[in-house]
């Protein structure tokens, strides 16, 4: 049991005395037991910690495979090294297939053992090497790590013993890797280079030829909303630390998702994404409808006046409402009940802001996460309306894969569930970093302009860039 009262919080760098202290424990109960082991067997050790800094503690880690998660209201983040387990594919086979694999590894016993993980965007096999160490999905459970609940932070360590491997050498392993955490959370920033030059596909020529054939096929009744991206790749002089640019991004845009996904070192998304895509406990799920944008006023004057904007558009309006209607149908084929808010509001980030809508609901005792995902899965704020016709429409018009560029990611536990739109979002591949932002084409929609509003929406990344090379 964790968080009680009697448990007494334990500093940093005596962590890992107590860890192997009650791995050793567990493992000789193990042994009293049984003399080998027949299937897989998962532990959890989880401990109080005293207050520390999760991410901090992370850029100190030198693991090839690295997580770190927080979500937007701040109340929870995690950051992991290591791999426990993973469950990965290049194939995305169907999401129930994949939920079941992770499903099966819960116990009752560690309800806050979690997976972390996401998808990429289309089930289609994704040729696109940036993306190939990330696959069409990947989940792990870390070896060690820190997570924070609201005031409260912990430390678990997760074990994943496997049959047909001397338990001696596993443990070796385990052991081994111990001795190679760094158990510090001081404040630590590394050297950034500077970048060479920026590349953008499409080009401003290309993104004008694209909007038009997207607009034709509006005109034609193909669709009538198509969310078009762009990928922008800044080269650099060195590899990257992902975890500086994650740090810099989660300070510029505090109310947002932050996430890093780093499957081997040189290679991680990130992002700092404003959009939930649902979130889960036990039988209640939470959702939302976001769309059409603004950019923040520099008084307070202009930013009311732009919200006000926002609010009278007839061209926005009508692309949330896409939005709305579809996460609707959603809801009624999943929910016993569910609850719209009646009236829009504003969400404002820190550059950006938009128009955003709650949803609420029960869901029936037979819906999983896979069918919810499924379900939800691309919503009209990243595809389009139809949703299958724009999806399909998508690919052949953007000159490359979007990769997991608008995709859920997040995790999953035994009750729970939060995954978030991978919106605002960055690929580093060793010294590259691919900047990917889309916006919503509807009848109305100029190329311009969206080109202006994918700007305004990557600004925060574009500001760290700016910043690396002596611009303020």
């Amino acid at each position: 049991m964790i968080g009680t009262k009697q448990e007494s919080r334990i500093r940093l760098p005596l962590a890992t005395e107590v860890l192997q202290h009650r791995v050793q424990t567990f493992l000789e109960q193990l042994s009293r037991q049984t003399t080998h082991i027949t299937r897989p067997i998962i532990h959890r050790v989880t401990l109080p910690l005293e207050p520390l800094q999760p991410l901090n503690w992370l850029m100190h880690q030198r693991q090839s495979t690295c997580i770190y998660w927080g979500n937007r209201d701040g109340q929870f983040e995690l950051a992991g090294i290591g791999q426990a387990d993973v469950i990965q594919g290049r194939i995305r086979e169907g999401f129930t297939h994949i939920f079941r694999q992770i499903q099966s590894h819960f116990d009752a016993e560690f309800p806050r053992m979690r997976y972390v993980g996401g998808f990429q965007f289309s089930p289609r096999l994704n040729e696109d090497p940036f993306w190939a160490d990330f696959g069409a999905y990947w989940f792990v459970l870390p070896q060690l790590e820190v997570f924070r609940e609201n005031d409260q932070y912990f430390l678990a360590l997760n074990l994943k013993l496997h049959p047909g491997e001397p338990l001696p050498l596993q443990i070796e392993k385990l052991l081994d890797f111990l001795e190679t955490v760094v158990w510090n959370d001081s404040d630590i920033d590394f050297t950034v280079p500077r970048y060479r030059r920026r590349l953008d596909a499409p080009g401003y020529e290309g993104w004008n030829r694209m909007i038009a054939r997207a607009l034709q096929k509006i005109r034609s009744g193909s669709f009538e909303k198509i969310v078009l991206a762009r990928r922008s790749t800044f080269e650099f002089e060195e590899d990257l630390h992902p975890l500086e640019i994650l740090k810099r991004l989660s300070q510029a845009s505090p109310e947002t998702y932050h996430f890093c996904l780093q499957p081997v070192s040189g290679s991680a998304f990130l992002g700092a994404s404003p959009e939930r895509l649902y979130r889960r406990v036990g039988r209640i799920i939470e959702t939302e409808a976001v769309a059409g944008t603004r950019p923040r006023g520099t008084t307070e004057a202009e930013d009311r006046q732009l919200a006000e904007t926002l609010l009278n558009s007839s061209k926005d309006l009508r692309e949330h409402d896409y939005v709305v209607q579809s996460i609707k149908e959603v809801l009624s084929s999943v929910c016993e009940r569910y609850e719209v808010d009646p009236e829009i509001s504003i969400l404002k980030l820190t550059r950006v802001q938009h128009l955003c809508k709650k949803l609420r609901g029960q869901l029936r005792p037979d819906v999983s996460d896979a069918q919810i995902i499924s379900r939800l899965h691309p919503t009209p704020a990243v595809g389009g309306y139809p949703t299958l016709n724009s999806e399909m429409e998508i690919e052949n018009l953007e000159p490359f894969q979007r990769g997991w560029y608008a995709a859920p990611v997040g995790w999953i536990s035994q009750n729970e569930a939060e995954f978030a739109v991978a919106i605002r979002t960055g690929l580093i591949e060793d010294h590259r970093l691919h900047l990917y932002s889309g916006a919503g084409i509807v009848e109305g929609s100029t190329a311009e302009n969206e080109w202006e509003e994918i700007e305004n929406k990557i600004s925060n990344f574009l500001t760290i860039v700016q910043r690396m090379n002596g611009k303020q």
